[in-house]
């Protein structure tokens, strides 16, 4: 399958037994609040020195590269709460802190819920960008859409992207991007929090 510059939404990728399988571990006590980037974010990360990893990857990572017939490496995975949106970005800065070899690949979530409430899970959606930088301005960008979705954007940053696709949320669901594209969710104007499962990757 075509990863790079690709993005792409499985439909029940995670049923509802592996989904609480997946919950009980990142509510283990061996592992602990990463306090994430986005303020008011509550994350619970795993990465592949965590105790916890192997079984993470047996629950989560073997059926991703099942899919994808990729053989995926973990940069980190993680149980966000979120309550504030992220800016528009990309998920290749942790594997360059991480000084991992190889290169940022896959990233992908699974949606849980919104408001702790899984039927409001389709209230939220990630949408990813055409581009791997935001610095120049487009045309067709998405500046018009700052108020009916992008409110939490920079706008300048609106101004250098234009939309590749929007993901509606359903739970279960696997959307995944490739990392170096920039991506962000839609504003919470309809909802407070939004809880989902997020995997970063790289290949070597």
């Amino acid at each position: 399958m075509q990863i790079e510059n690709q993005a792409g939404c499985v439909k029940n990728m995670f049923d509802e037994q592996q989904i609480s399988g997946l919950l009980k571990l990142f509510s283990s006590k061996k592992l602990v609040d990463t306090g994430g980037n986005g303020g008011g974010t509550k994350t619970v990360g795993i990465h592949q020195k965590a105790p916890l990893f192997p079984l993470f990857e047996k629950t989560f990572m073997t059926p991703l590269r099942n899919y994808f017939n990729e053989d995926l490496k973990l940069v980190f995975a993680m149980y966000a709460d979120c309550r504030i949106p992220f800016d528009i970005h990309d998920d290749c800065q942790e594997h360059i802190e991480q000084k991992l070899p190889g290169k940022p690949w896959l990233s992908c979530l699974v949606p849980l819920s919104v408001d702790n409430d899984v039927d409001k899970t389709h209230y939220a959606s990630t949408v990813v960008f055409n581009e791997t930088e935001h610095t120049v301005e487009k045309d067709n960008n998405c500046v018009h859409l700052y108020e009916e979705k992008f409110s939490h954007v920079t706008i300048d940053r609106l101004k250098g992207v234009t939309i590749k696709e929007e993901y509606n949320w359903h739970r279960g669901d696997l959307v995944w991007w490739y990392s170096p594209l920039m991506h962000t969710s839609c504003h919470f104007k309809k909802f407070k929090s939004k809880q989902m499962l997020v995997c970063h990757t790289y290949i070597l």
